[in-house]
């Protein structure tokens, strides 16, 4: 039987995460720092942040292990999204409050060690069987008549945190680092798309809903096909987006793994500037200085010098440090260089002679190929600066509840959402904006008849509307 590894929800939602003694120190000089700006954005949750008792206010304290300041894992992950989407910069008094980069990465690390704790094999559950009577709504009173459809409403909200989570499963699958193990596997090919919806088919499903109010003939298992699609492409769109830096979020946390699986020589990230980083030998430093033209003589213990020593353990030391002090106007040059180009891409070298490349990840993705791969069906780029919020509002409507007119109703919005962003649409249904043209205005077409409606069936399209 095949495995897949899953987390645990329920031991999730009774971790704890710890906050760094470094951070909690923090926390308590803004605290002492900002006592005078109690109504600023952020005072409130400093001031919670520096409580031990924090957990008090949930009811968890009884989940805490120790007498350290702890945060549960549902708080910890609804800061991060807080800090993540708001300005991250000195100017923003309410980021730098409540500890800024230094409280964002501990909860993101404490998030990253609470989830891989809690890790379990799992067997894959078998693939549903759907058959007709899966595709009926239930009852429910006072349909809408328009035409011959009875078209049925359903009251209430969906569980968001649940949407949430699956939706997360398939950002796992298709984030940023499958984005990069797929360009690894063949550098020189763009991005595939497929299978994508096939429109004729789409149009059918579309034209049986409008004139019947149920899928009643049309293969539900396809719709649910076309869901998949959405998910999929839509992730991977987005983790495009993260990586070629036109978001607010940085990358970095969902590759560094993958980065220390490919690259044996690199040793981590800087988040705060970007920062991918390198340990390089002195001959790759040279051929790096070489690219941009600096040249400088390295080495400067020659013959002749041990009068400058008062003994052996000085000579043997200044042997020791020779790579460090003969290398470091040669970085400095090259540091200067790229400030001046008002670029981070740095090298760092310790006494021991050991070298640290660190550059900066757009820069090293453009240089390997990876954003010229980022092309859409119709020859597009793959990622979208504003057409994604929208999208992702309208997709975690979805769950794994749905009925298939269900189903289709948030599919039609969803690619009504990428129809207006025509650049995105090809990722999604065949032809792309063109055939939701032809779609639109097929559908439109059959839909041109007089509609009665009673004061009920108004009140319920009103209740539709709302959510």
């Amino acid at each position: 039987m095949p495995l897949y590894i899953q987390e645990d929800s329920k031991k999730l939602n009774k971790r704890q995460i710890t906050l760094p003694d470094d951070v909690t120190n923090k926390l308590q000089r803004n605290a002492n720092l900002y006592a005078k700006d109690k109504t600023s954005n952020g005072y409130k949750r400093l001031k919670a942040l520096t409580d031990k008792d924090y957990n008090k206010r949930s009811n968890k304290k009884d989940l805490q292990h120790n007498d350290k300041t702890t945060v549960s894992f549902g708080d910890a992950r609804r800061i991060v999204s807080d800090l993540e989407n708001m300005p991250q910069t000195p100017n923003n008094k309410e980021f730098e409050m409540v500890g800024g980069y230094d409280t964002l990465y501990a909860l993101k690390n404490g998030l990253k060690q609470a989830r891989n704790s809690v890790k379990q094999v799992m067997p894959v559950p078998p693939v549903p069987k759907l058959d007709k009577s899966a595709a009926k709504l239930g009852d429910i009173p006072k349909p809408i008549k328009m035409g011959n459809a009875n078209i049925t409403i359903k009251e209430g909200y969906d569980d968001y945190e649940g949407n949430y989570d699956f939706l997360s499963d398939y950002y796992d699958k298709y984030g940023p680092e499958y984005v990069l193990r797929t360009f690894f596997e063949n550098p020189n090919q763009k991005q595939t798309w497929g299978p994508l919806i096939n429109p004729s088919e789409y149009k059918a499903a579309l034209t049986e809903f409008t004139k019947f109010g149920a899928i009643e003939r049309f293969p539900v298992n396809k719709i649910y096909q076309w869901m998949g699609i959405i998910l999929r492409n839509s992730c991977r769109i987005n983790a495009n987006t993260l990586l070629i830096g036109h978001s607010e979020q940085s990358p970095l946390y969902y590759i560094e793994d993958f980065m220390s699986e490919k690259y044996p020589n690199f040793i981590g990230v800087d988040e705060r500037r970007a920062l991918l980083k390198f340990k390089i030998t002195e001959k790759e430093f040279v051929e790096l200085c070489k690219k941009i033209n600096i040249t400088e003589s390295v080495g400067v213990h020659s013959d002749g010098q041990m009068d400058l020593f008062m003994n052996q353990d000085e000579v043997d030391e200044y042997d020791r440090k020779q790579p460090y002090i003969g290398l470091m106007p040669l970085i400095n040059k090259f540091n200067e260089y790229h400030k001046k180009n008002y670029s981070d891409e740095c090298v760092t070298i310790n006494e021991n002679g050991e070298i640290t490349h660190c550059i900066e990840y757009i820069d090293f993705f453009d240089n390997l190929g990876l954003y010229d791969t980022m092309e859409l069906p119709d020859g597009s780029g793959a990622f979208s600066d504003y057409g994604l919020e929208p999208l992702f509002r309208v997709i975690m409507e979805y769950n794994d509840n749905k009925t298939p007119e269900e189903t289709l109703v948030i599919i039609n919005k969803a690619l009504d959402v990428y129809h207006r962003r025509g650049d995105l649409a090809s990722a999604f249904i065949e032809g792309g904006s063109k055939s939701l043209t032809w779609i639109s205005e097929s559908i439109h077409k059959l839909g041109k008849r007089t509609i009665y409606l009673t004061e009920n069936q108004i009140l319920n399209l009103k209740l539709l509307k709302k959510h």
